[in-house]
């Protein structure tokens, strides 16, 4: 019998098609267990991407390969952000009297610096729940776990960023213990350093709904600032500090299209804390104080310089300032959000003043400074854009304001003014989502001091030499990168 070749071949097919059929009908099992696989990892991504799908998913429904080795772990997060980044700066320092040859402007470029951060959490119950975290960083400081590459390609260090334990008592209320996020709403890094601050001690939240446009959130802190050593020699200010915060945050939403928030705030510290205040007294000239030669620091040893009626100086040593003392701050943060034409708007502000300012600048610092403008900070701007997902971008430029004797050094913005008092200027920022977990931006700070008489002699009696507030002027420009996994 003669054989058509394409016969042949129609009769392979079938036959391949058959056999593909039997064979799928055998494997019917994994088949659906790699359905439900999949299906499981598709509500996965629904959850991850804030699809109303995903929202029934179960811890145990998720294929994974890493899983908390403990049995009393019901759920294990772990999450955490890398960042690299380029920045230049530049400053000019007040002199008195001016260096021959000298003008105080310096340059200070770092272009290797990086952060990195861990985060983990253990849900160990339907209410309580445990949390630590790893971070880079320079030193013990809390002005941030950017770190410095080491020269010769040589290793960085690693910190405990953060080690907490949180007790969810009732569906409103959440008590959290030990080192932690700071937990206040803000608009900004300025007044508070948000990013890096990691307070240790309490914090209490309560959440309720007033109404069904509005939300209340009630948050108290207590914070161990700094612990001293009560039996040493010194007779005064060997109690340990401690920072109380509370804050009321209103959250009012009248459509998907507007919503408002403001958030009341109130800081001090309880102890007058780690040593002997400053005093500005000495042989001086009428009308001329001392001037302090070292930083707001606890414990530390300083020296105050006097002047004299022939303009020569005259020293004496002093044990133990204190950043602790004189802080009674209020402050207001405040946002709006609408759009215009599918644009997302975001005009913010806080507004803080210490009620002890001038005592602040007086006894803490040895400085007279008792002006409005002294006991003042704010931030105020407009935020252009969002970056929620790819493909999305923000601008933002706003102003901003520390005045002389309005906060305490440790707690605000270490990038911005480079964390100076007796300072304001502004701050131009943009930013791209390359994807969902990497972004680019680029950021531009510049600052002034507000005081221009801080190393003159005269009737001001304003006279300061630290290092937090030290510079004339200031300018940074930052190029990063930021992944978020």
């Amino acid at each position: 019998m003669k054989h058509n070749p394409l016969t042949k071949v129609s009769v392979l097919a079938a036959a391949g098609v058959v056999a593909a059929g039997f064979t799928a009908t055998a494997a019917d099992p994994y088949d659906k267990a790699l359905e439900a696989r999949v299906a499981a990892l598709e509500r996965e991504l629904n959850v991850m991407q804030g699809d109303s799908k995903g929202k029934g998913i179960k811890a145990t429904d998720v294929p994974t390969f890493l899983r908390a080795k403990s049995k009393e772990v019901k759920e294990l997060t772990i999450s955490g952000d890398f960042r690299l980044r380029y920045q230049y700066q530049d400053f000019r320092q007040q002199l008195r009297p001016p260096t021959a040859g000298f003008d105080g402007y310096q340059q200070s470029s770092r272009p290797t610096r990086y952060r990195l951060r861990i985060n983990f959490e253990y849900q160990m119950t339907d209410n309580m729940f445990i949390g630590w975290s790893i971070a880079s960083g320079d030193n013990r400081s809390n002005d941030g776990t950017t770190a410095t590459l080491a020269d010769g390609f040589g290793k960085n260090d690693v910190f405990i960023d953060k080690a907490y334990l949180g007790w969810k008592v009732t569906p409103n209320f959440t008590l959290v213990m030990g080192k932690q996020d700071f937990p206040f709403y803000i608009v900004d890094d300025f007044i508070y350093d948000k990013t890096d601050l990691r307070p240790t001690g309490f914090t209490e939240i309560y959440k309720t709904d007033l109404s069904s446009t509005t939300k209340l959130d009630l948050i108290a802190g207590q914070y161990i600032f700094a612990d001293n050593v009560e039996n040493r020699t010194a007779a005064a200010g060997n109690n340990d500090v401690v920072l109380f915060m509370a804050q009321a945050v209103f959250d009012i939403k009248p459509s998907n299209a507007l919503s408002f928030k403001i958030g009341p705030t109130i800081m001090f510290y309880a102890s007058s804390g780690g040593g002997t205040p400053a005093t500005a007294t000495g042989p001086a000239t009428a009308g001329v104080d001392g001037i302090l030669t070292n930083s707001a620091g606890f414990n530390s040893t300083s020296t105050i310089t006097f002047l004299n009626a022939n303009g020569t100086t005259t020293n004496a040593t002093y044990t133990g300032k204190d950043s602790a003392r004189n802080l009674l701050v209020l402050s207001v943060p405040m946002e709006l959000n609408f759009k215009i034409g599918g644009l997302a708007v975001k005009p913010y502000a806080e507004f803080a003043y210490n009620f002890q300012g001038g005592a602040r600048a007086y006894r803490t610092y040895g400085i007279r400074a008792d002006d409005f403008s002294d006991k003042f900070a704010m931030v105020a701007g407009v935020r252009l854009g969002s970056l929620a997902k790819k493909g999305d971008w923000t601008v933002s430029v706003d102003y901003r304001r520390m005045g002389l004797g309005s906060h305490d050094p440790n707690l605000n913005d270490p990038n911005w003014g480079q964390s100076q008092l007796n300072t304001h200027g502004f701050k131009v920022s943009a930013g791209y989502r390359f994807t969902n977990w990497l972004t680019g931006v680029a950021t531009f700070y510049q600052a002034w001091n507000i005081e221009k008489d801080l190393f003159e002699t005269g009737p001001l009696r304003r006279r300061v030499q630290t290092s937090f507030a030290r510079d004339t002027e200031n300018r940074v420009f930052q190029l990063e990168l930021n992944a978020s996994f």
